[in-house]
C-alpha cells in the first residue's frame, strides 16, 4: 500500500518518520477494517485552525472566555499573567514532561478560582461564552467528522480547554452525535440550587493528563464499551503531550493494536520539527485542513 497514491493535494507539507513503516500500519489496519478503527484527536489547533487566510492567529478555547466582552480587563490581565509565566514551561523543550505537569495543573487550577471570581452564576457563563464565531475548524474537519459518524466509527475528543465551548460549536455545526462523537475535556461543576460555579468537574484536563485511561476511569464503563473494544486508533495531535491520548484504552497495546499518530506542527518549525519527526508518523506543517486525514479515512472501505 502507498499512502500517497491518489492523494489530491500537495505532500510538501507532510514529512514521514518512516514511509515503509507507515504504509505496513495502514496496510494492517484497513484490511482488520473500520470495524475496528476509532478516531482520538485534540481540540485545539488539531480539529481548529491554528490562524486564518490572513495568518492572523485564532482563539482556543480558552480564549472565548479570556476575551469575553462581559468580563472586565483586570480578568484578562490576570489570565494573561498566568500565560506568561506557564506556558513557557509548557512548550519548552528542554523540560520532560513528567515535570511539566505539576506546573500544568497548578495554572489550570488558579484559571477555575479566577472563574469563579469574575462569573457569577451558569447564566452568567452561558452570556460569557455565547459568540464563538471566531473559533474555526480546520478546512474538510466537518466533513472529516461526518464520515466517521456515517461509518460508524467512534470519534474521541479530549481537550485540555473549555468543554462547554467546544460541546457549543459542534452543536452549533451538527456535529455532535451522542452515540459516536464523546468528549473529554474541563467542564464547570454548577450548584444545583443556587447555579454558582462551585468548581471544575475533577479530574483537571490538562496538556498532559488527556489519556484514554483518565477518560475511562471517569466515564461509566457502559459508555466507553465501543472504544474499549476497537484496537486499531488514528489518533491526531498538535503537542507533544496529544501522543499519549490513546494509553489506558483497552486494546490499545503493543500487542494487537495498531496506532496511527498525526500530528499538526503549527508554529516553532525550525525548534520542534525533528522532535515531531521522530514521535509522529506523520507530520503535517503550518497546514489548516483535514486534507490528509480525510485521504487516511477514504482508504478504509
Amino acid at each position: 500500500m502507498d499512502v500517497l497514491k491518489d492523494y489530491e493535494h500537495k505532500s510538501n507539507n507532510l514529512r514521514f518518520r518512516n514511509i515503509d513503516e507507515l504504509n505496513g500500519k495502514l496496510k494492517k489496519m484497513t484490511q482488520d477494517s473500520r470495524e475496528s478503527l476509532q478516531v482520538i484527536t485534540d481540540f485545539d489547533y488539531t480539529l481548529s485552525k491554528y490562524h486564518d487566510g490572513d495568518g492572523v492567529r485564532l482563539g482556543s478555547s480558552w480564549f472565548f472566555v479570556e476575551n469575553s466582552p462581559l468580563l472586565p480587563l483586570s480578568y484578562r490581565e490576570k489570565t494573561k499573567k498566568l500565560h506568561d509565566t506557564y506556558h513557557p514551561i509548557e512548550v519548552d523543550p528542554k523540560l520532560s514532561i513528567e515535570e511539566k505537569i505539576p506546573h500544568m495543573e497548578e495554572w489550570y487550577r488558579k484559571i477555575i478560582i479566577l472563574i469563579t471570581e469574575y462569573i457569577t452564576d451558569e447564566k452568567h457563563f452561558k452570556e460569557a461564552i455565547k459568540d464563538i464565531s471566531k473559533l474555526q475548524l480546520r478546512d474538510g474537519a466537518p466533513e472529516f467528522i461526518r464520515q466517521l459518524y456515517s461509518n460508524h466509527i467512534p470519534l474521541l475528543v479530549f481537550s485540555a480547554g473549555f468543554g462547554e465551548i467546544i460541546k457549543n460549536l459542534l452543536i452549533q455545526r451538527d456535529l455532535l452525535h451522542s452515540e459516536y462523537t464523546k468528549m473529554h475535556s474541563n467542564f464547570l461543576e454548577f450548584d444545583q440550587t443556587s447555579k454558582k460555579i462551585i468548581g471544575v468537574k475533577e479530574p483537571v484536563i490538562h496538556v498532559f493528563n488527556k489519556n484514554g485511561g483518565a477518560y475511562i476511569a471517569s466515564t461509566p464503563p457502559k459508555e466507553t464499551e465501543e472504544i474499549r473494544k476497537r484496537k486499531n486508533i488514528l489518533l491526531l495531535g498538535d503537542s507533544m503531550g496529544d501522543l499519549s491520548m490513546s494509553h489506558g484504552i483497552d486494546g490499545a497495546n503493543e500487542n494487537e493494536s495498531t496506532i496511527i499518530k498525526i500530528g499538526f506542527l503549527n508554529h516553532n518549525i525550525d525548534d520542534f520539527i525533528d522532535r515531531y519527526i521522530k514521535e509522529y508518523d506523520v507530520v503535517i506543517i503550518d497546514d489548516q485542513t483535514m486534507n490528509f486525514p480525510l485521504h487516511i479515512l477514504r482508504l478504509f472501505k
